[in-house]
């Protein structure tokens, strides 16, 4: 500790050291002078007792703040400083905590639930305090496969990233899919048989869905022909599907061999 700092503390403890024994001086004389009044009431005596040691009470606590003030100033700027740093330093974590708080209050999901969260889509596996254990799915809106890989989101995420709760789709998902072709040159209604047959070859091939598909016949920018089929299949199967439909449609509508 720095010589000048010592000092400076001395006179400091010096200081404090006399304001105590002057106000214990004046105190006692003080009480000694109203009990030794004459003709004083009782509760007068004991009110102005009590009066001399409250008065006596604060003028120690403000001559010691008065004293001490340098001292108290640097040490709640350096307490400050220190706070600062503290929450600087534990940003993340705090931000975590601050997640983890609002997925309890708000309960969003469940550990077993199917979410997406920003960019990740999986099954929740485990989550705490800090992280979120997430069994991944493959990429793309519409699978459902594991990966096997397992992503830890921190649960600072949760502060600005929406979240899906995909749990819905367990049994069954629409799935969509297109096939751009040059056109064919058949009649509407033709067209229609022809898509109508392969969705057909489709099924007896094995590809599974519930109820009639949704069958959707447009044009792309270049003036080819766009036939788009959306179908509720088992999640499971879901992609499989939708390629054997793909397939099927291509197979159908391909030129005739010269």
């Amino acid at each position: 500790m720095p010589p000048e700092l010592l000092q400076l503390l001395s006179l400091d403890v010096v200081a404090s050291a006399l304001l105590v024994a002057g106000l214990l001086v004046v105190r006692i004389l003080a009480i000694r002078f109203v009990r030794t009044r004459a003709g004083m009431p009782d509760h007068v005596q004991r009110r102005s007792i009590s009066a001399v040691k409250n008065g006596t009470l604060i003028l120690l606590l403000v001559g010691l703040a008065l004293i001490w003030a340098p001292q108290l100033r640097t040490f709640a700027l350096s307490l400050t400083a220190v706070a600062v740093a503290l929450v600087v330093a534990t940003k993340e974590l705090i931000a975590c905590l601050s997640g983890a708080l609002l997925r309890a209050s708000s309960r969003p999901f469940s550990v077993g639930d199917w979410v997406e969260i920003g960019e990740v889509r999986g099954e929740v596996v485990d989550h705490d305090m800090l992280a979120t254990r997430i069994d991944a799915f493959a990429a793309g809106p519409g699978g459902f496969q594991r990966t096997g890989e397992v992503i830890t989101v921190p649960n600072s995420v949760f502060l600005s990233t929406p979240i899906r709760r995909l749990s819905a789709l367990r049994a069954q998902v629409v799935a969509t899919t297109a096939v751009v072709v040059d056109p064919p040159g058949l009649g509407p209604d033709a067209l229609r048989a022809a898509v109508e047959d392969a969705l057909v070859t489709a099924r007896a091939g094995g590809a599974l869905w519930e109820g009639e598909p949704s069958v959707r016949f447009s044009t792309t920018d270049l003036g080819r022909l766009r036939i788009e089929v959306t179908l509720t299949a088992p999640t499971r199967s879901a992609e499989t599907a939708a390629s054997a439909v793909t397939l099927a449609v291509l197979a159908a509508l391909r030129p005739p061999a010269a």
